[in-house]
């Protein structure tokens, strides 16, 4: 059988881009589109691997290798340190283990022939046409999967525990995420969590006078009913989820009373940005 080098690139460019480009949306993890290419053009290049004769332990340490390699190349730094890049890599196996399987289905169903070597697939003289179908095909599955299971674990995703830390100080809040919160900062564009007026004076109270103004800042804010408004606000070096993910700096807007039970669920003193449920899936 001949293996047209061209086209070997070009499935593994494409597919290793959407494998990426899935594993960073489930993650909630978002890249530039030239760390998205260069990603797929690593995937495209380690395909010439399948020539290559090698035994099956040192070839399982090799992909692994590369697959970290290129989770790390493809994504921001801080979204691959620690936790988030061993969720990132598994979350790139579960997908490439789908499109795997679709693969295969693709082969089966349609008599392409093919061959596979390390761990690589290659069907036979495929044309541009059908490696474009096969591909759409694929992302239309993944996209309905991804939003099934984001539909799946919205529920799971409301309430939190946080921690608020101010320089050496931490403070333990309970809180709730709510779609409709989209503030964001006017001069950085970082999501602004609302935190209630007893919440936060559970907070000032335990700073210096100093420390406070240092840290106030002004949110403005657009509400049904209302125009526009100004909501008094400070910031935090960090808000901690008790899932372990981490926002630095954290700016918090005060609102002028408490947050009722909602959904069945108890009190809260934080109310969360949208971006924590949307931003991803696991």
């Amino acid at each position: 059988m001949v293996v047209y080098a061209e086209y070997l690139f070009l499935e593994n460019f494409i597919t290793g881009i959407i494998i990426l480009c899935f594993s960073g949306r489930i993650c909630g993890v978002k890249t530039g589109k030239v760390r998205l290419c260069t990603g797929g053009a690593l995937c495209g290049l380690f395909s010439f691997i399948l020539f290559v004769r090698i035994p099956a332990v040192p070839a399982l340490f090799i992909k692994f290798a590369f697959s970290a390699a290129v989770i790390f190349l493809t994504f921001p730094l801080k979204a691959v340190c620690g936790k988030g890049g061993i969720r990132l890599l598994a979350t790139f196996y579960i997908v490439s283990f789908l499109l795997g399987g679709l693969t295969i289905a693709v082969i089966y169903l349609t008599g392409v022939r093919g061959i596979t070597g390390n761990g690589y697939v290659y069907m036979e003289a495929p044309t541009y046409i059908s490696v474009t179908v096969g591909i759409t095909a694929g992302s239309l599955l993944l996209g309905c999967f991804a939003r099934w299971l984001r539909s799946r674990v919205r529920t799971e995703k409301l309430q939190y525990d946080v921690t608020v830390q101010i320089g050496e100080k931490q403070f333990f809040l309970s809180a709730y995420t709510d779609t409709g919160n989209s503030l964001r900062d006017p001069v950085s564009r970082t999501p602004v969590f609302v935190i209630s007026e007893k919440g936060a004076e559970g907070i000032l109270k335990m700073l210096s006078d100093s420390e406070i103004k240092k840290r106030y800042c002004v949110i403005p804010f657009r509400a049904a009913g209302t125009e526009k408004g100004l909501m008094n606000g400070f910031r935090a070096d960090k808000l901690i989820l008790n899932d372990g993910r981490c926002f630095a700096p954290a700016i918090f807007a005060i609102y002028e009373g408490d947050f009722l039970p909602k959904d069945g669920q108890s009190g809260f003193d934080v109310l969360l940005n949208k971006e924590i449920v949307g931003g991803g899936l696991i």
